[in-house]
């Protein structure tokens, strides 16, 4: 890689971007794949300026603060330029505490949830966009007082209740100076009520609370994730037939919109609604008033797709895999081994279902895959694994 030859062209894309030739997508791409290529080298204070004034142009000033893990930064002198002063006071414009700072684009929709108007927004955007921390930025904004949020899993849920157990020490979070009561469980009474309440639920979990009928509570605020479920041309897994979950996330969105006077976001990822009345789901947006806020071109970690199906090789930064396998599994081995072994690099595979899960990680062990791999600083998980499911089966 010629460090030059890589700046010329980024630099050529921020002068496309200036006149309109690429798209803000586009130019977020560009800006990630060079702050990739770049960090590891010795990088001058003109250079880090640059990358500065570069993230901040892009709008992810994310990149620079994030350069710091890969890169011992050269200190800045006192002498600040011009670009460097514009791009302290357009980062101070994303801070919505002194710690926490939005992107410009998640920025855009937090400015759309304006106090005394009806909020009532479908936000589909790409995995790496940052959806579900947004939410607590409009929370902190807002200022609700009865909120509801819905996860398609359990698991999803025990993450978010984390993250909502550590907002709840933060002053910032509750400048009303009252802290949320926090409720998981369906079986919820008028007495277990606070005056500021959050509901973490799973759609099954929500149905349940709302047939209880134990409690008399008028939500502010709605949330609910991964809302392609609810829409089955939306469903790209392997497994797409109806099932109890998909009914259970149609029945839990409709009673959450029928309350007109409740802020709303429903999220998603890569969901195009176009303009077609054919469509289910946007007969649903239009029918509920809810606006769709599309940001599926925004990447704001860089990926690239490629299909290996029909290759015989396939290239992985400067390193070739020659397929010698025809069929999935064995051209999945193939990548792994390249991935693992060969770059020493981490690996995620995702499955449409556990039994598929199950599937791949046999094949992958059985492959000898990870027969060099150093399990020891595992072992302690491993061991109460063991306990654990010892102590089930007994």
């Amino acid at each position: 890689m010629d460090k030059r030859e890589e700046t010329t062209r980024i630099v050529k894309s921020l002068n496309d971007f200036d006149k309109g030739i690429i798209h803000d997508s586009e130019f977020i791409k560009r800006v990630c794949n060079y702050y990739d290529l770049v960090k590891d080298d010795l990088l001058s204070e003109s250079d880090i300026k640059f990358l500065r004034f570069l993230a901040n142009r892009a709008g992810i000033p994310q990149y620079f603060e994030l350069l710091t893990h890969f890169n011992k930064l050269i200190e800045e002198n006192n002498c600040i330029d011009i670009n460097t002063l514009s791009s302290i006071i357009y980062e101070s414009t994303l801070h919505t505490t002194q710690n926490i700072i939005l992107h410009r684009y998640q920025k855009q929709i937090l400015d759309f949830f304006k106090k005394g108007y009806r909020n009532r927004y479908f936000l589909s955007a790409t995995t790496s966009f940052g959806k579900t921390f947004l939410v607590y930025e409009i929370i902190r904004k807002m200022q609700y007082n009865n909120i509801m949020l819905i996860f398609p899993s359990v698991a999803l849920l025990s993450e978010n209740l984390d993250k909502v157990f550590h907002l709840n020490q933060d002053d910032s979070f509750a400048p009303l100076e009252k802290s949320f009561a926090i409720h998981t469980l369906s079986d919820i009474n008028q007495d277990d009520l606070g005056e500021r309440n959050i509901f973490i639920y799973t759609p099954e979990r929500y149905l349940s609370f709302i047939e209880n009928k134990q409690t008399d509570v008028s939500f502010d605020f709605v949330f609910i994730d991964e809302i392609y479920k609810i829409d089955n041309d939306f469903i790209i897994d392997e497994e797409s037939q109806e099932n109890e979950r998909d009914v259970a996330y149609r029945m839990a969105t409709y009673y959450c919109t029928l309350n007109n006077h409740s802020d709303l976001l429903l999220a998603g990822p890569y969901i195009e609604i176009g303009n077609s009345p054919q469509s289910s789901f946007f007969r649903f947006l239009e029918s509920n008033q809810i606006i769709a806020l599309q940001y599926n071109n925004f990447e704001i970690v860089s990926k690239d797709v490629e299909e290996v199906q029909k290759k015989s090789n396939f290239a992985i930064d400067d390193d070739i895999v020659n397929f010698h396998a025809t069929g999935k599994t064995g051209r999945l081995v193939e990548i792994s081994n390249t991935l693992v072994n060969t770059k020493n690099e981490n690996l995620i595979i995702y499955c449409a279902s556990p039994s598929w899960t199950e599937f791949y990680a046999n094949k992958l062990i059985a492959s000898g895959l990870f027969e060099s791999h150093d399990y020891s600083i595992y072992n302690n998980f491993i061991n109460h694994l063991k306990t654990l499911l010892s102590r089930k089966s007994g």
